[in-house]
């Protein structure tokens, strides 16, 4: 998606969700930042998802500047899923996958490792919001994905790690931020894997 086709999802996303405008105008700098990340999938595939969080067909996260995260990964969820493979179908039966972990898509949807890093340091506040990022499943397609992905575009991504890393979609917020106050007090003591920073994470804070 080039900045043309993120202005035509953004105001196809702004119908959906009128408040965006104003959120945006009061967040300095926010419509870069979702640009940024949103750039990261196809239009249709980013209007589309637009739709089922509108429809509530998608479980929406919480808060405006979680958004931009949600639709660039599920819009490129649903583009593997479509382009790439198609799951095995039963009748009367659910899908089946060759990796029911990412759903043969590639990627995890996890907590930043900024807000992790950040809870270490207890300079997580309750009231913080809980940005996600994109990890490579530890599957075969999610080799495919991170070998596509950190040979095209400047940010790369890690693999995903159980020991250190913290699924968005598993848990509750509520649960999520136990995780975190736990990460402060020392219960949990395995260190992020390779660190923290730009160079192997998707930076998509809304600052």
């Amino acid at each position: 998606m080039n900045a043309a086709e993120f202005e035509q999802w953004l105001d196809h996303h702004a119908t959906c969700y009128p408040s965006i405008r104003g959120f945006l105008a009061q967040e300095d700098g926010s419509k870069v930042a979702w640009a940024k990340v949103v750039c990261r999938c196809d239009l249709d595939y980013a209007k589309r998802v637009t739709d089922l969080m509108h429809a509530e067909d998608l479980a929406t996260p919480n808060g405006f500047a979680k958004h931009p995260a949600f639709v660039m990964h599920e819009a490129n969820r649903m583009k593997y899923e479509h382009e790439d493979r198609k799951p095995v179908r039963f009748t009367g039966g659910p899908d089946v996958f060759d990796c029911p972990d990412c759903e043969d898509t590639g990627t995890r949807m996890i907590v930043h490792p900024d807000v992790m890093a950040a809870a270490r340091r207890r300079e997580f506040g309750a009231a913080a919001a809980i940005n996600v990022a994109s990890a490579g499943c530890t599957c075969r397609r999610g080799e495919i994905f991170l070998r596509n992905w950190n040979a095209n575009l400047k940010t790369r991504l890690a693999r995903f790690n159980p020991e250190t890393m913290i699924v968005y979609a598993d848990f509750t917020e509520d649960e999520i931020r136990q995780q975190l106050s736990e990460l402060a007090g020392g219960v949990i003591t395995v260190p992020l894997a390779g660190g923290v920073g730009r160079e192997w994470v998707q930076d998509i804070r809304n600052s």
